[in-house]
Order: structure tokens, then sequence, then C-alpha cells
């Protein structure tokens, strides 16, 4: 005759374990999906850093392309920027990559100008300040 109290054992043991694997994966998956919005809104440390104590200037568009990516249904969007350093530094160009609401998509036309800070430490970083 089968032992069903040890077969009963084995399948909770099965599904317990299961459920542990799936939210572990979970979890990893949320962390990981959170991490990329944060990264593509500008709302991580570096770009707060930058914001605060950044070097201000300004950020002529030349160029905008949507990258095919949306978060919330709003575009994340490849711009690239003549940098005018307002501490008397020459231009240069550089790339930013973040989402752009639906609201502000008429401010990320090209030649348009908008105010940015700038990582004294790398100059390629760039934080709109928009």
């Amino acid at each position: 005759m089968p032992d069903v109290g040890g077969i009963m054992q084995g399948a909770m043991t099965t599904t317990i374990i299961t459920l542990v694997v799936v939210g572990l994966f979970t979890v990893i998956i949320i962390f990981l999906t959170l991490r990329f919005v944060r990264k593509m809104s500008g709302g991580g440390k570096d770009a707060q850093r930058i914001a605060q104590s950044g070097i201000p200037g300004q950020g002529r568009i030349l160029n905008v392309q949507q990258t095919g990516t949306y978060i919330n249904n709003n575009p994340v969007a490849d711009i690239l920027l003549e940098v005018h350093p307002g501490n008397g530094q020459p231009p240069y160009q550089t790339n930013v990559r973040r989402i752009v609401s639906l609201f502000q998509i008429s401010q990320f036309q090209q030649g348009a100008v908008l105010p940015v800070k700038i990582d004294p430490a790398d100059p390629t970083k760039v934080v709109l300040l928009v």
C-alpha cells in the first residue's frame, strides 16, 4: 500500500519550493523594472546629484529620435544636445536618453534651447531641467 502521507508531504514541499522560486523571480523582475524606469526618467542618484550641484548651462536640441520604448505610454527618446556650459567653456555635443512626457513633447523639438546641469567630473553627463 502506498504511503499517502509521504506523497502528500513531497507534493507540499514541491509546491513551497515552486512558490519561493516564483516569488524571488517576481521580486527581481520588479526591482529591475523600477531601476530601468528610474534611469530612463532621469531620477537616478547621479541625475539628482548633477541637478543639485552641476554646472548650469543651456542645451540646444540638434536631434530627437524615439527609441521605440514606451514607459506608461510616454516615449523614451535619444536627444542629441549641443551643450553651452555657463562657465565659459566651449560648446560640445552629447546624448541624453530620457522619458518625454506627452505633455512636454512640444518642448523637445529640434532647435529648442533647454536649461541643463552638467556633471563637473564628466561633462558628457547632462541633466535636462524640464
